[in-house]
């Protein structure tokens, strides 16, 4: 045996096992995205009732705000 077939005896091996993990990876791979997508369309609607929920404190936290503010000016009218 050369040094030629050497070095190109170990690079196939090498390149027929990355085939392999590839082929599997790519048998895998779909199972794995179509098992991911249902979680993550719940995640997206928890996702869109969080935003309302914090639009809705906001909102609140700014009309408590205006009424402290009308309170203390109202203190401090009359002061």
């Amino acid at each position: 045996m050369d040094i030629f077939t050497g070095i190109f005896g170990g690079t196939s091996v090498i390149f027929i096992l990355l085939g392999f993990l590839v082929t599997i990876l790519w048998v895998i791979l779909p199972f794995a995205i179509f098992g991911i997508k249902p979680r993550l369309n719940s995640i997206t609607k928890e996702l869109a009732l969080l935003r309302e929920v914090n639009n809705s404190i906001g909102k609140d936290i700014q009309q408590t705000n205006k009424l402290l503010k009308d309170i203390a000016d109202t203190i401090r009218d009359k002061s």
